[in-house]
């Protein structure tokens, strides 16, 4: 009995860590890829149709925008309206001031069904580097 017990404890120990892993997996979103400032830009020179997306507050946009990003606030009311009336088949880069929104708003793109996300890390605040 106590080796029957003791072999159903090993199993258990040793089935944690993949259930882990299948988690970690299955919360690792493929559509949204995060992206340094050097490597957006590039990826941004490449793209021949795509949405930019600044989800910072329009008070935030005064201080200066990437040319081309549509402003869509991620604080308001309406943002996952205006979200939805995108292009979900479009690539769709993302940022805000420092990276936190636009991961947020990425995650929550990626739920809607957008197919390419990409997230500048540091957000704007980073883009000059």
């Amino acid at each position: 009995m106590k080796n029957i017990i003791l072999s159903l404890a090993v199993i258990a120990i040793l089935a944690l860590p993949s259930c882990g892993e299948i988690t970690a997996q299955e919360n690792n979103d493929n559509k949204i890829e995060v992206l340094s400032s050097k490597d957006f830009k590039s990826k941004l020179a490449g793209l021949k149709d795509y949405q930019l997306i600044d989800v910072r507050t329009p008070g935030e946009c005064e201080n200066g925008v990437i040319d081309g990003a549509i402003n869509i606030n991620f604080q308001a009311s309406d943002f996952e309206e205006k979200i939805a009336s995108l292009d979900k088949t479009k690539p769709t880069l993302v940022y805000c001031a420092g990276g936190v929104r636009s991961a947020q708003a990425a995650k929550k793109m990626s739920k809607m069904g957008f197919v390419q996300i990409i997230d500048l890390k540091g957000g704007y605040s980073s883009w000059y580097e």
